[in-house]
C-alpha cells in the first residue's frame, strides 16, 4: 500500500470517486493485515498442514516417551518408621523431655551419617547421603518417618534401617553421658558411706561396753534425735552440692563442646579460597583502625578460623562454600536454660547449708548439759543413725540412675524397619509425553498463524500458484456482495501473480466490475493499491457515461473527452489528475451513439505515444450497450503493455465473446480466462 506524497495529495477534492479514492486508501491502512486475518484462508491453510503438524507432534510425543524409558535412571524409594515410647510416669531429673523438633535436628547429623557410610561401605560423601534421606515427623510427633531414595533397592532399605539404628545408638549415648556420670559418683559415695556405717557400729559397740548402759534418757534421746535430723538433713544437702557441682560442671562441658549456633544452609558463590583471602585482607586494614579486643575485630578472626577449619575438614571436596547461614542452636540454648536453673539451685542450697549447720550448733550447746556418758552413748549411736539413713540415700539415688539408663535405651524404638521396594518411583513419562505431543501441536499452529498473518507470500496449493497462463481475462467480486476482507484477499493474489508474470511483457488483464445503486464505481477506485506491491508505474483512465458526468458536475471540463475527439492522430490529451509520482487517473467519456468501433485502435496507438512513461495502462471503460465489444477491440488491437477494464452487467457472457474474439488474431495469444470472483479464496 502507497502513502500519497506531501506536495502531491488529493487535492482534486472536486471529485467524488477521488474522494472515495482518497477515504478508501485512509480506512484500507490496515489493509495487509485485513489480508492475512482473512479465516477461511487460514483455516485452508491450517487444513493442508495438519497432516505435518499431527506427524510431527506424535513423533515428538513418542521420542519423549521412549527417551525418558530408555535414559532416565530409575530410582527406589522406602521408609522405616521410629517411635518415641511414653513413660507411664515422669523421667527422672537427669531426663528432661526432648520436644519432636530437637530429635528430627539430631537424625542426619555428620557423626551419624559417617557411621552409617562406614557399616554400609558406601561409595559417597556425607553430602549425598544427607540429600538422599529425609527425615519427618508422622502425624503425632512420637512417630518419625525415615525415607530414603536411591537406585539401588536393597541399599535404599539398608541405608533406612542402618540411619535408625545408628540414631538411636548415638541418642541413648548422649543422654547417658549425664547419667553415667552421676551414677559412678554415687557408687563411689556409697563405699565411703558403708564404711562410715561399719565405723559408728563399732564405735557405739564399745561405748556400750565402756558405759554398760542399754537405752539413754529419754530426753537426751529426743535431743539427739532432732540433731540427728539436722544433719542427716545438713549431709544431704552437702552431697546434693557436690551433685549438682557435679552436674554444673558436667553442663559446662556439653555447653562448650556445642557451638552457639549452627548452620542451617550453604552457599557456593565465587571460587574456593577467595573469602578467606578477602576476610584475611580486610582483617588486616581492620587492625589498622582497631585494638584486638574490638568486637568486630574478634568476630572477624573467629570467622576466619571457621573457614580454615572448615575449608581443612573438607579438602577432599571439590567445593567448599563461600558462605553459611547460621542459626541458634536449640539444643545449646536448652542446656543452657537448665544450666541456669542448676546455679539458681545451687545457691538456695547453700543458704540451706548454711541453716542447717547452725541449726546443728545450736542443738549440740543444748546437749551440753547433758551428762558426758549420755552424750558420748548419744554420739555414738547418732553416729551409726546418720551413717545408715545415708546409705539408704545413696542406694536410693542409684536405683534411680540405673532405671534412667535403662529405660532411657528404648524410649526409641524402631516401629517399622524399611523392606526393598519392588517397583520404581514412577518416571511420569505417558504425562511427559502427551505434555511434549500437544505442546509442540500448538506451537506448530501457532507457527502457521503467525506466518500466514505476517507473509504475504504464503500461497495455497490449488491457487493461482498452479496456474501456467500467460495471459488472464478475469472479473473480480462484486464489493457489495462481498465483505470487505474477501474482497482485499482476492485483490492481493490477483496483483501478486500480475507482479510474478509482468516481466515477460505479454500479460493482458480484463477487470470486469458492476455499478452500485448509485451509478458509482465500486471496485476499480481501490485497484491503484496495486502499485504498493508492484512497485510499477501506472496510469488509471476511468471513462464514465454522460449521466455520470452530470453527476460528477465538479470535474473540470477540460478534463471530460469525447470520444469522437481520439480520430485526431495528433491530438492533445488533458493532463491526468496526479494521485503521487506514480499513479494518475484521468476520467473521458464514450458517446453513446458512437457505432464505429474501428477507431479504437487509434485510440490505443494515442494511448501508448501520450503515456508511454507509464508501465502500465489501466483503462477503464463504460458503455450502455455492446461494452464487450468495445474491450475485445481494444484487447485485440493493441499491444500487451495495456490492461483493459470493462463495466458491464453480462460479465460471463462479455467474457465468452472477448475470449472468441481475442483468439482470433494471428500473432496474439489470449490464455485461460479466470474468472477472479470465483477464486476459492473465501
Amino acid at each position: 500500500m502507497y502513502e500519497p506524497d506531501n506536495d502531491q495529495h488529493l487535492t482534486h477534492s472536486f471529485d467524488p470517486a477521488a474522494r472515495g479514492l482518497m477515504h478508501a486508501q485512509q480506512e484500507m491502512g490496515g489493509m495487509n493485515l485485513l489480508i492475512r486475518l482473512n479465516f477461511k484462508y487460514i483455516l485452508k491453510l491450517l487444513l493442508y498442514w495438519l497432516l505435518p503438524i499431527t506427524m510431527i507432534s506424535i513423533g515428538s510425543g513418542l521420542a519423549s516417551f521412549f527417551y525418558i524409558s530408555k535414559y532416565k535412571t530409575k530410582v527406589y524409594t522406602t521408609q522405616a518408621i521410629m517411635v518415641r515410647l511414653g513413660r507411664n510416669e515422669e523421667g527422672p531429673y537427669l531426663y528432661p523431655q526432648v520436644d519432636a523438633n530437637t530429635v528430627l535436628e539430631t537424625v542426619k547429623i555428620r557423626r551419624n551419617l559417617e557411621k552409617v557410610i562406614d557399616r554400609l561401605d558406601l561409595e559417597m560423601n556425607v553430602r549425598d547421603l544427607y540429600g538422599i534421606i529425609k527425615v519427618r515427623a508422622g502425624n503425632r510427633s512420637d512417630t518419625f518417618y525415615v525415607t530414603t531414595t536411591y537406585k539401588d533397592p536393597e541399599l535404599c532399605k539398608d541405608i533406612a534401617n542402618t540411619m535408625c539404628e545408628v540414631f538411636i545408638e548415638t541418642y541413648s549415648k548422649v543422654f547417658n553421658e549425664s547419667a553415667q556420670e552421676v551414677y559412678q559418683y554415687y557408687l563411689s559415695q556409697r563405699e565411703k558411706v558403708f564404711q562410715q556405717v561399719s565405723d559408728a557400729e563399732d564405735e557405739l559397740k564399745k561405748v556400750k561396753e565402756k558405759l554398760g548402759v542399754i537405752q539413754p534418757d529419754q530426753e537426751l534421746e529426743m535431743k539427739m534425735g532432732q540433731l540427728s535430723d539436722a544433719e542427716v538433713a545438713y549431709q544431704e544437702a552437702l552431697m546434693k552440692k557436690e551433685e549438682l557441682n557435679s552436674k554444673i560442671e558436667d553442663m559446662k562441658k556439653r555447653i562448650a563442646d556445642l557451638p552457639e549456633k549452627i548452620q542451617v544452609s550453604e552457599t557456593i558463590t565465587r571460587e574456593s579460597g577467595k573469602e578467606i583471602e578477602m576476610l584475611e585482607r580486610e582483617l588486616e586494614r581492620s587492625l589498622q583502625r582497631y585494638t584486638e579486643n574490638n568486637p568486630k575485630i574478634k568476630e572477624m578472626k573467629l570467622k576466619l578460623k571457621q573457614l580454615k577449619k572448615y575449608k581443612q575438614e573438607n579438602a577432599q571436596e571439590k567445593e567448599v562454600p563461600d558462605s553459611r547461614t547460621f542459626s541458634l542452636n536449640t539444643i545449646r540454648q536448652d542446656l543452657e536454660s537448665q544450666l541456669t536453673s542448676m546455679k539458681n539451685e545451687y545457691v538456695v542450697l547453700d543458704e540451706t547449708i548454711s541453716k542447717r549447720k547452725k541449726r546443728i550448733e545450736e542443738i549440740r550447746s543444748e546437749l551440753k548439759g547433758i551428762s558426758n556418758i549420755q552424750e558420748e552413748y548419744m554420739n555414738a549411736k547418732h553416729k551409726v543413725d546418720v551413717s545408715r539413713e545415708l546409705l539408704d540415700v545413696i542406694d536410693r539415688r542409684i536405683s534411680e540412675v540405673r532405671i534412667a539408663k535403662d529405660s532411657s535405651s528404648h524410649d526409641i524404638g524402631i516401629l517399622e524397619r524399611a523392606v526393598a521396594p519392588v517397583f520404581p518411583e514412577p518416571t511420569g513419562r505417558k504425562i511427559l509425553a502427551i505434555v511434549s505431543t500437544f505442546g509442540t501441536a500448538f506451537f506448530g499452529v501457532v507457527f502457521v498463524l503467525v506466518y500466514a498473518i505476517f507473509s504475504p507470500g504464503v500461497k495455497v496449493p490449488g491457487d493461482l500458484d498452479s496456474m501456467t497462463a500467460v495471459e488472464f481475462i478475469g472479473t473480480l467480486p462484486k464489493k457489495k456482495n462481498s465483505t470487505l476482507t474477501t474482497y482485499f484477499s482476492t485483490l492481493q493474489v490477483v496483483v501478486n501473480k500480475i507482479d510474478q508474470l509482468t516481466s515477460s511483457g505479454t500479460i493482458m488483464v480484463s477487470f470486469s466490475s458492476v455499478k452500485n445503486k448509485e451509478g458509482k464505481s465500486t471496485i476499480m477506485d481501490d485497484i491503484t493499491d496495486m502499485k504498493s506491491v508492484t512497485g510499477k508505474r501506472f496510469l488509471i483512465l476511468k471513462r464514465v457515461v454522460e449521466e455520470d458526468a452530470k453527476r460528477i458536475i465538479q470535474v473540470p471540463k477540460e478534463s471530460i473527452i469525447n470520444f469522437q475527439d481520439f480520430r485526431e492522430e495528433n491530438m492533445d490529451l488533458p493532463e491526468p489528475v496526479r494521485i503521487n509520482e506514480r499513479v494518475s487517473r484521468l476520467y473521458y467519456i464514450i458517446d453513446s451513439n458512437v457505432s464505429k468501433m474501428n477507431i479504437l485502435p487509434e485510440m490505443v496507438e494515442n494511448f501508448k505515444n501520450s503515456f508511454s512513461e507509464y508501465d502500465y495502462i489501466f483503462v477503464e471503460l463504460f458503455s450502455p450497450k455492446k461494452n464487450y465489444q468495445v474491450s475485445s477491440c481494444i484487447m485485440h488491437s493493441s499491444n500487451y503493455n495495456i490492461l483493459v477494464t470493462k463495466y458491464g452487467s453480462n460479465t460471463v457472457s462479455a467474457l465468452d465473446k472477448v475470449t472468441k474474439l481475442a483468439s482470433a488474431g494471428t500473432d496474439k495469444k489470449v490464455g485461460t480466462v479466470i474468472n477472479f470472483g470465483d477464486l476459492s479464496l473465501g
